[in-house]
């Protein structure tokens, strides 16, 4: 199984199902992006400081991220397996 997968879709698509499964089957942390983008309130966080903190996670070695399309899902692609 690899280490690094991202899963990408609309809201309701079910990925936050898939990445608790994946990650319950394969022990890989999971993410989810909204935990990453939204601050209390449903605020969305700086995007300088959710830029950083996405690129920090993306460099670790081992991990599911769920979430959307986005600026930073690039990155993300790249790294994952």
């Amino acid at each position: 199984m690899s280490d690094r997968i991202a899963i990408i879709g609309i809201s309701g698509s079910g990925k936050s199902r898939l990445a608790r499964e994946l990650g319950a089957r394969s022990g890989l942390p999971v993410v989810q992006m909204d935990a990453l983008f939204w601050s209390g309130s449903w605020r969305p966080v700086p995007e300088a400081e959710y830029l950083a903190a996405h690129e920090c996670l993306i460099e670790s070695e081992r991990w599911i991220i769920e979430g959307y399309v986005d600026a930073a899902m690039a990155g993300r692609l790249r790294r994952a397996d």
